[in-house]
Order: C-alpha cells, then sequence, then structure tokens
C-alpha cells in the first residue's frame, strides 16, 4: 500500500476493490483499523438472540376478560402477562426482547407465549362459539321454565320452551368468547330423568 496508512490502510484497500469503494473507512474518511472495524461495519460479529416459545395454559375466565396471569420462564424468571380478550387457543403472544441474550451486542430475542386453555368442568369451546350441557328436569322440559345457566359473563335466566326434548340447543347471541364478532353461547338441555 502507499502512504502513511500501514497494514490496516492495505486491508482497507483490499476491501475496497472487493466490496466498494468507502468500505473500508470508518466515520469522517480516516482508514479503520483493519478486520475489527471490517466486521463491525459489515454486521458480523453480531447476531440477535434466539427466540423463545413456551405454552401457557390459561382458564377460560382468564380468556373471556382479559386477565393478566404470570408466567415463569425455566431460567426463574418470571413475567406479567396480559390476556388478550377472547384470545383463540393456539395464537401467542410476542413479547420483544423477552427472548435468549444477544450475541457481539445484538438484540435479544423474543418471547412467544403460546395459549393453551385448560379444560373447563362445566363449557366446551368451538371457536369462538361456547356451549354449556345444562341438566334441567322432566317436567321443566314438558311445561317449559325458566332456568338458571351459568355463563362466562354471569349467570342469566333462560327460558325452556314446552316440549324441549334432551339434546336441544338454545343460543344467546353475543355472549360467547369476545372479539370483533364476539361467539355465541349454546345451552344444550339435558333432560334429567
Amino acid at each position: 500500500s502507499t502512504g502513511g496508512g500501514g497494514a490496516g490502510a492495505g486491508f482497507s484497500d483490499f476491501f475496497d476493490s472487493m466490496f466498494g469503494a468507502g468500505f473500508g473507512r470508518a466515520a469522517g474518511g480516516a482508514r479503520s483499523g483493519g478486520f475489527e472495524d471490517v466486521f463491525r461495519q459489515s454486521g458480523y460479529g453480531s447476531e440477535k438472540g434466539e427466540d423463545i416459545t413456551v405454552q401457557l395454559k390459561v382458564t377460560l375466565e382468564q380468556v373471556y376478560n382479559g386477565e393478566q396471569v404470570n408466567v415463569r420462564l425455566s431460567n426463574g424468571k418470571a413475567l406479567k402477562v396480559r390476556i388478550p380478550k377472547g384470545i383463540a387457543e393456539g395464537k401467542k403472544i410476542r413479547l420483544t426482547g423477552q427472548g435468549g441474550e444477544g450475541f457481539g451486542g445484538g438484540s435479544k430475542g423474543d418471547l412467544y407465549v403460546e395459549v393453551r386453555y385448560q379444560p373447563h368442568p362445566n363449557y366446551t369451546v368451538d371457536g369462538k362459539n361456547v356451549e354449556l350441557n345444562l341438566p334441567i328436569a322432566p317436567w321443566e322440559a314438558a311445561l317449559g321454565a325458566t332456568v338458571s345457566a351459568p355463563t362466562l359473563s354471569g349467570v342469566v335466566q333462560l327460558k325452556v320452551p314446552p316440549g324441549s326434548s334432551s339434546g336441544k340447543r338454545l343460543r344467546l347471541k353475543g355472549r360467547g368468547m369476545p372479539g370483533n364478532e364476539p361467539g355465541d353461547f349454546y345451552v344444550r338441555l339435558m333432560v334429567d330423568t
């Protein structure tokens, strides 16, 4: 190389010829100090941390109300996570920068919390719709009655039409899982004989 640049200038000239003028130069036009500056300028040596996925079992009530729950990671760290109202099972909540450590000054990875519903003793879920099996007496089915039915939003009074048979489904519109288009709540009548 020519001029007082020394060995670093030779490397810079080499990289300039391969990658374009200015690649081997530091800020302000000065020659770089060699490989370290070249790798830093090109992004080599730093890497984003690993993304981590964990599963979180939640109750239907927590999903319905959009509650905040604790997530404990394998490294012992605990985080509070707000469950979006009505989130579907299997969907993931992304927590930016809560994943693995970056390498060489790289940013942290992300943490993905995959939502899993805990089995519920009373309700089953199908998409946004929720269903309840409600036992009723034979005379309530035959004559018709008003019965109490527990829903995720509280107890409602439900009219059972006269002559109802076991397995008949009654729909409560918009009382299923919340969302832009909330689901429906179905009550399946089970005549208790």
